[in-house]
């Protein structure tokens, strides 16, 4: 990691740049700029001060990278610090009579970071693991950081050398097809380059047109077949005066939009045969990975109850068991993905169609008659099924797979099947959770 000895002041966030491995901040001091590289974690870790910004080609835009432009961005730094006995970095800046505090940390070989902004309305920060939050007491962003294990993990020792850009740009290199525009471009460019000219100088006759039409002494022929401007009409001889001033304006209107991506598709094609002509370079393959900082994730238990349109019912049977039950096709697939582990046990009546039943499998769980009863009841329960007499079948869920196209339906293998009674009784028997 790199450090700082010299205490930055009154310089500006110009630029930030990003490449698949490291983000790159232009500051701007009294006579010089300065470009600090941020490593986005895995062998790539820690702050660097560099001589250069990347290179174009070697750019990417992701969105720690428009997360950073959107707060740091022309920010004014008034201090930089770094704490070599843990891998920590923070940026102090103010933007807008806002105060912030950008931290970022390593641990392991993962990139946190963290935004602390004071305004006038109070204190909240933003949290790459947790999200925003704000912040009613003392506590600050080291006491959050504390909790993921920053003020744990310390360097033994500096890194060795320095960060050299110019070796990091030939790793990349590695990964970047790098083509120089083909001699056979030539004459496509050419021709293209004809063909839209042409066009375009064709559409260019609707102000002409317009003129004409809207004189004075116009009279708007009645043929089949006829020329205006040079530009040919086909208009059936029974369509009155009228409906023929409106076709016209129509291809007028047309003519107008066309210009303009004409002239815009002239620009760019012309741009290009000047980048084939200067012998400019252009890249076909992607620049490899992209190391992303550690952003806020949803666990499985987290994602349940944030997942919109799932149509379920989950109830709860003693202390240690969950069953759940999908409304529909879709619910049935989702539970089956998102709720169900493998070892869990998938039921359905057998036969007929039916609401698709989930039983978390705790270990040593016992499905004996009476939770069997239970579990054919409630699906009933939710299900167009008139007899008493429920013909369960059900195996465990590693077993039941999903058909291509058609929601809800599965195969499965390994099952078993029972009949039980349908209890009246169930709803006393079972609690619902949601």
């Amino acid at each position: 990691m790199c450090h700082i000895d010299q205490r930055v002041c009154t310089s500006v966030m110009q630029k930030i740049y990003s490449s698949p491995h490291y983000l790159s901040l232009s500051m701007r001091l009294p006579g010089k700029t300065l470009f600090f590289y941020l490593g986005r974690g895995q062998k790539y870790e820690g702050l660097f001060i560099g001589k250069k910004a990347v290179p174009s080609k070697y750019r990417i835009r992701d969105r720690f990278i428009e997360f950073c432009r959107k707060y740091l961005q022309g920010g004014i730094v008034h201090k930089v610090e770094t704490k070599l006995n843990d891998r920590l970095l923070n940026i102090h800046f103010t933007k807008r009579d806002c105060h912030y505090d950008f931290t970022c940390f390593w641990k392991g070989r993962e990139l946190y970071f963290s935004l602390l902004e004071n305004n006038k309305e109070g204190k909240r920060v933003f949290c790459s693991w947790i999200g925003w939050q704000n912040i009613y007491d003392e506590t600050t962003v080291e006491s959050i950081y504390s909790k993921i294990g920053a003020g744990n993990v310390k360097s033994e020792k500096e890194a060795k050398g320095l960060f050299d850009e110019e070796n990091y740009f030939h790793d990349l290199e590695k990964n970047v097809d790098v083509h120089s525009f083909p001699k056979r471009k030539k004459k496509f460019f050419q021709r293209k380059l004809v063909n839209i000219e042409k066009d375009l100088e064709k559409v260019k006759k609707w102000k002409e047109l317009k003129h004409e039409i809207e004189g004075s002494d116009f009279v708007i022929p009645m043929d089949y077949e006829f020329s205006l401007q040079g530009l040919k009409f086909k208009i059936d001889v029974s369509v009155n005066e009228f409906k023929r001033r409106d076709k016209i304006y129509k291809k007028i209107k047309a003519f107008r939009n066309a210009e303009t991506l004409l002239e815009n598709r002239l620009n760019t094609t012309r741009n290009e045969f000047k980048k084939w002509a200067d012998g400019d370079v252009f890249i076909v393959k992607g620049l490899g990975k992209t190391v992303e900082p550690v952003w806020k994730s949803t666990k499985k238990s987290d994602r349940i109850d944030q997942v919109k349109g799932v149509n379920k019912k989950i109830y709860s049977i003693g202390s240690e068991l969950q069953l759940a039950v999908g409304l529909d096709s879709s619910s049935n697939d989702w539970l089956r993905k998102n709720w169900a582990s493998k070892e869990d046990i998938w039921f359905h009546i057998d036969g007929d169609k039916s609401a698709h039943v989930f039983l978390k499998n705790p270990k040593n769980v016992n499905v004996e008659h009476n939770l069997l009863q239970l579990i054919g009841s409630v699906m009933k329960a939710y299900s167009q099924f008139s007899s008493s007499q429920i013909p369960l079948v059900y195996t465990q869920v590693k077993n039941v797979k999903g058909v291509k196209g058609a929601p809800g339906k599965v195969t499965f293998k390994k099952e078993k099947r029972i009949d039980v009674y349908f209890d009246e009784s169930w709803k006393e028997r079972i609690s619902i959770i949601s």
